[in-house]
């Protein structure tokens, strides 16, 4: 039978500690060792000194033993007997996005389709009574949000948006991009349900249990400007199931 991964996480602690402890008494061995050998002045030489040699080199061994005792007693075994914490297992449905990419093909000139509900920039196209997003508390004279792109869920493939997107309606994307840094650097391919670009390492853990709902680089022709990173916004399974897009969280992450 095979280890957990909390079983196994805790023999490597386990062995890390011994390791530890040992390095600590043939360190404070090797210390000491080379202390006496320097202040002894040759007192430890020639036969007449058996016994003095074998009681230093006795009390050398109790006392790195005891360093390394101390060390391990005191502050190695406090953290054995910590609780670890519980490791994250991704669910089925964050597996299924781990595997798949939902690219955008950005075609310049765009062709010219007004049925067209899926593209960058410009102006959204919006039912009636849509309101303009605004940064939350700061008024009707607040600049609104700067639109970034629509998505026609329906032209969305039924196997890619597994069982989670909606098959009709369509998400609209707004950020405050008056800050935004006007260089331009490498971009990734913009996409969505799809593995996220971890820029920094700090996207590790979200990615187990939320679900990469569009992911953003910079693009010149459009005047996305983030810098050399993403924007990514981030649902977890059973908020896309409920169509719960208020509940989207942004991350930026750049180098």
């Amino acid at each position: 039978m095979l280890p957990r991964p909390g079983e196994t996480q805790m023999n490597r602690t386990k062995l890390e500690a011994l390791i530890s402890a040992a390095v600590t008494f043939f360190g404070v061995l090797l210390i000491v060792a080379f202390a006496i050998g320097v202040s002894s002045r040759g007192a430890l030489k020639g036969p007449d000194a058996f016994v003095l040699r074998w009681t230093v080199i006795s009390l050398m061994v109790s006392f790195s033993a005891l360093v390394a005792w101390v060390r391990w007693k005191f502050f190695l075994l406090p953290r054995l007997s910590s609780p670890s914490p519980a490791t994250i297992v991704p669910s089925p449905d964050i597996l299924a996005a781990s595997r798949q990419a939902i690219v955008f093909r950005q075609d310049f000139p765009p062709p010219h389709r007004e049925s067209a509900l899926s593209f960058f920039g410009g102006a959204p196209v919006a039912p009636r009574g849509f309101r303009w997003p605004r940064p939350e508390g700061a008024g009707a004279q607040s600049k609104p949000f700067s639109f970034l792109m629509q998505i026609d869920c329906s032209e969305v493939p039924a196997p890619a948006r597994l069982g989670m997107l909606p098959d009709r309606g369509v998400l609209y994307f707004f950020h405050d991009l008056t800050w935004g840094q006007q260089d331009v650097f490498a971009t990734t391919p913009d996409r969505m349900l799809a593995p996220p670009v971890d820029v920094q390492g700090y996207q590790s853990d979200r990615a187990k249990t939320y679900l990469l709902l569009l992911e953003l680089s910079s693009n010149d022709g459009l005047g996305h400007h983030f810098g050399e990173g993403v924007y990514q916004f981030w649902i977890t399974p059973a908020d896309l199931r409920a169509r719960r897009f208020d509940k989207v969280e942004l991350t930026a992450d750049a180098y």
